[in-house]
Protein backbone atom coordinates (compact mmCIF):
# COMPACT_ATOMS: atom_id res chain seq x y z
CA UNK A 1 0.00 0.00 0.00
CA UNK A 2 1.07 3.56 -0.56
CA UNK A 3 2.12 5.71 2.39
CA UNK A 4 -0.80 7.48 4.03
CA UNK A 5 -1.28 9.09 7.41
CA UNK A 6 -2.17 5.71 8.94
CA UNK A 7 -0.56 3.02 6.79
CA UNK A 8 2.10 1.98 4.37
CA UNK A 9 4.20 1.14 2.74
CA UNK A 10 4.06 -2.61 3.40
CA UNK A 11 1.66 -2.38 6.35
CA UNK A 12 1.02 -6.15 6.62
CA UNK A 13 4.70 -6.76 7.35
CA UNK A 14 4.34 -4.72 10.55
CA UNK A 15 1.20 -6.44 11.89
CA UNK A 16 1.71 -9.30 14.35
CA UNK A 17 -0.99 -11.55 12.91
CA UNK A 18 0.31 -11.09 9.38
CA UNK A 19 3.85 -11.89 10.52
CA UNK A 20 2.56 -15.03 12.26
CA UNK A 21 0.78 -16.19 9.09
CA UNK A 22 3.89 -15.52 7.02
CA UNK A 23 6.00 -17.49 9.50
CA UNK A 24 3.63 -20.47 9.37
CA UNK A 25 3.53 -20.38 5.59
CA UNK A 26 7.30 -20.49 5.39
CA UNK A 27 8.20 -22.87 8.24
CA UNK A 28 5.37 -25.37 8.82
CA UNK A 29 7.02 -28.71 8.05
CA UNK A 30 4.01 -30.78 9.15
CA UNK A 31 2.09 -30.13 5.94
CA UNK A 32 2.08 -32.71 3.15
CA UNK A 33 2.40 -29.94 0.57
CA UNK A 34 4.08 -26.64 1.48
CA UNK A 35 1.97 -23.51 1.73
CA UNK A 36 2.56 -20.97 -0.97
CA UNK A 37 3.25 -17.34 -0.16
CA UNK A 38 2.15 -14.74 -2.68
CA UNK A 39 2.66 -11.04 -2.00
CA UNK A 40 0.36 -8.43 -3.53
CA UNK A 41 0.62 -4.67 -3.27
CA UNK A 42 -1.24 -1.64 -4.50
CA UNK A 43 1.22 1.09 -5.36
CA UNK A 44 0.83 4.20 -7.49
CA UNK A 45 -2.66 3.16 -8.53
CA UNK A 46 -1.41 -0.19 -9.85
CA UNK A 47 -1.76 -3.74 -8.52
CA UNK A 48 1.45 -5.77 -8.25
CA UNK A 49 1.95 -9.47 -7.51
CA UNK A 50 4.85 -11.69 -6.53
CA UNK A 51 3.56 -15.24 -6.92
CA UNK A 52 5.06 -18.46 -5.67
CA UNK A 53 5.10 -20.11 -9.08
CA UNK A 54 3.26 -19.17 -12.24
CA UNK A 55 -0.25 -17.72 -12.17
CA UNK A 56 -2.89 -19.61 -14.17
CA UNK A 57 -2.55 -17.51 -17.33
CA UNK A 58 1.25 -17.86 -17.30
CA UNK A 59 1.08 -21.62 -16.73
CA UNK A 60 -1.14 -21.92 -19.83
CA UNK A 61 1.50 -20.32 -22.06
CA UNK A 62 3.66 -22.59 -24.21
CA UNK A 63 7.38 -22.76 -24.95
CA UNK A 64 8.51 -21.08 -21.72
CA UNK A 65 6.68 -17.82 -22.39
CA UNK A 66 4.93 -18.15 -19.01
CA UNK A 67 8.27 -17.75 -17.25
CA UNK A 68 9.02 -14.66 -19.34
CA UNK A 69 5.57 -13.21 -18.51
CA UNK A 70 6.17 -13.88 -14.79
CA UNK A 71 9.53 -12.11 -14.93
CA UNK A 72 7.96 -9.09 -16.64
CA UNK A 73 5.10 -8.96 -14.10
CA UNK A 74 7.37 -9.26 -11.08
CA UNK A 75 9.97 -6.82 -12.45
CA UNK A 76 7.50 -3.99 -11.76
CA UNK A 77 6.95 -4.87 -8.08
CA UNK A 78 7.83 -1.80 -5.92
CA UNK A 79 11.32 -2.17 -4.46
CA UNK A 80 10.47 -0.15 -1.32
CA UNK A 81 7.80 -2.69 -0.39
CA UNK A 82 10.26 -5.55 -0.86
CA UNK A 83 12.79 -3.74 1.32
CA UNK A 84 10.21 -3.25 4.08
CA UNK A 85 9.23 -6.91 3.89
CA UNK A 86 12.71 -8.38 4.11
CA UNK A 87 13.76 -6.12 6.98
CA UNK A 88 11.05 -7.34 9.38
CA UNK A 89 12.26 -9.32 12.40
CA UNK A 90 9.43 -11.63 13.53
CA UNK A 91 11.51 -13.38 16.20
Amino acid sequence: DDKTEDTGPATPFSRAWCCYEESVALTDESRVAPMLLDIAAAHGGQAHLLADGLVESEAAMEDGYGVVAKMERERLFPVEILQAGISVDIA
